[in-house]
């Protein structure tokens, strides 16, 4: 059961596919787009930017393979005066002139879905302008999940993720359980469809309630533009602890949003990121500036045998660690075929090891096996 208002999950049969303003928008990782003096915190998030994204992820061809969410993460909000007189949300017009509503209908009229985010406690993750912590902005949702889920139906909200930035000052940690039951609530009251996304993090023993509460639920800490991290959640998230609650029926386990494409990646790790990703039955929200990726970079978002493996709906992969040197991935398909992908963890150009089975010379992008392997590249074949 995926949520209390979605018991099939009829939302999220398969992992939900999109795209989140975060990584490229959200001043986290020193992106080119990342920075505008003009707005707070120069932070670059902007109306005109996620336009030029949503018209983007047409033109390049991702909408119609699958990545059809687009989601604004955090700073959406006014930092200054979170909400207005009846006790609703306020968008910060220097970001959004337009406003909200008028941007999710600026995303539905090109055939995508739009999802935006808010903090289930009090403050957010980010801001200077706000009495939190830091300058952290009250922008959160405890108290008022009913009227904000009001708004999000009323937005035209079909994607919501619900972070858990604050959860010490909200003395809610250990509680994620009680306070996802009250969004389940609240977003049923609206008679609206929304998935339901949980960023926490990995630290609520999320297998004991996410799989009843919500459709796609973090299992570590964020994900950083790092080969070392990426190795490390995907590691991670292949524990049978996590994989024993994750399907079609019950939901996704969410390793964070792809940094396939950030120039701190080099091509091949960008491609065995997105292949440990999919192996994993993980959601697909690509992190990248789509308006100014490089071909081969849309490329590979778009690679068929790539997004079936992801789409499947069998259980997610096993994994097999060589001598910390090879990661085996190993995955039965519903089809009766079997998807394995080998990476090279070390730094250097090595041949596949003898002892790991491979059933072919070159694998579905055209990899030769015979050829030493490039440092962090991955070979997949499916059969």
């Amino acid at each position: 059961m995926a949520t209390l208002y979605d018991p099939r999950n009829r939302l999220a049969p398969r992992p939900p596919m999109g795209w989140n303003s975060y990584n490229p928008f959200g001043g986290m990782h020193g992106l080119p787009a990342d920075a505008d003096p003009a707005l707070p915190g120069g932070v670059a998030l902007s109306e005109k930017l996620i336009l030029e994204t949503a018209d983007s992820l047409v033109s390049r061809g991702l909408r119609d393979s699958g990545y059809v969410y687009l989601n604004i993460d955090d700073r959406w909000q006014d930092p200054c005066q979170p909400r207005d007189e009846s006790g609703r949300l306020r968008w910060d017009e220097r970001r959004f002139p337009h406003g909200i509503p008028w941007v999710a209908e600026f995303v539905h009229e090109r055939g995508l879905k739009f999802g935006l985010y808010t903090v289930a406690n009090v403050y957010a993750c980010g801001g200077e302008e706000g009495c939190g912590p830091c300058g952290a902005p009250a922008t959160g949702s405890l108290g008022h999940e009913r009227v904000d889920a009001d708004s999000f139906a009323e937005w035209g909200v079909d994607f919501l993720k619900i972070d858990w930035c604050g959860v010490d000052e909200a003395r809610n940690r250990g509680r994620a359980a009680d306070v996802f039951a009250c969004w389940n609530e609240a977003i049923a009251s609206t008679g609206r469809d929304m998935i339901m996304s949980a960023s926490t993090w990995g630290e609520e023993d999320e297998p004991a309630w996410a799989p009843r509460l919500t459709h796609m639920w973090r299992t570590t800490a964020d994900l950083l533009p790092t080969w070392d991290s990426i190795v490390a959640v995907a590691q991670a998230t292949a524990d049978p602890r996590w994989s024993a609650v994750s399907g079609p029926k019950s939901g996704w386990n969410d390793p964070d949003f792809l940094q396939v494409g950030h120039p701190a990646l080099t091509y091949a790790e960008s491609k065995s990121h997105l292949v440990m990703w999919a192996m994993l039955s993980a959601p697909l929200l690509a992190g990248n500036d789509i308006r100014t990726a490089s071909l081969d970079i849309v490329e590979l978002l778009r690679n068929d045998t790539v997004l079936a493996l992801d789409q499947d709906g069998s259980p997610s992969a096993t994994l097999t660690t060589l001598d910390g040197e090879w990661d085996v991935w190993d995955r039965r398909l519903a089809s009766g075929h079997v998807a394995r992908a080998v990476i090279n963890l070390a730094d250097s150009p090595r041949r596949v090891c003898g002892s790991i089975d491979l059933p072919g010379d070159h694998d579905v992008f055209g990899t030769s096996v015979l050829e030493p392997l490039a440092p962090h590249d991955v070979v997949l074949f499916v059969t």
